[in-house]
């Protein structure tokens, strides 16, 4: 149910961007824009729901981004899996700082040295 809703918003969403690029919005806004109202709501809580999905719904997800780069609304061809590890990786990185206040959750670093 949320991957339908997602798919839809963002195929309507590449309709607005037509719309855009119509009225004489630069490539280079349109591509912040692609970003800040379609690749973000893909993307949000990624980390969370991405193991729900099937390869028919990786598919589908890549398909809308290779259309969004054959319109010009984005600079490169963008597949599901790199914003997944780069946002993993992002929180990964969040974790593991000390200031962090989930960071008592992670194991301690080994203290022994193996030679």
């Amino acid at each position: 149910m949320h991957f339908k809703h997602i798919i839809t918003v963002s195929s309507q969403r590449l309709h607005i961007l037509e719309a855009l690029r119509r009225q004489g919005l630069s490539l280079e806004l349109l591509h912040c824009v692609f970003h800040a109202i379609i690749v973000n709501k893909i993307t949000y809580a990624i980390s969370v729901w991405y193991s729900f999905l099937n390869k028919s719904h990786v598919l589908q997800i890549n398909s809308l981004f290779r259309r969004a780069f054959k319109y010009g609304f984005v600079k490169s061809v963008i597949k599901l899996e790199q914003p997944l590890q780069d946002y993993d990786d992002k929180l990964f990185t969040k974790a593991t700082q000390g200031n962090h206040a989930m960071h008592h959750l992670l194991p301690s670093p080994k203290s022994t040295c193996y030679s």
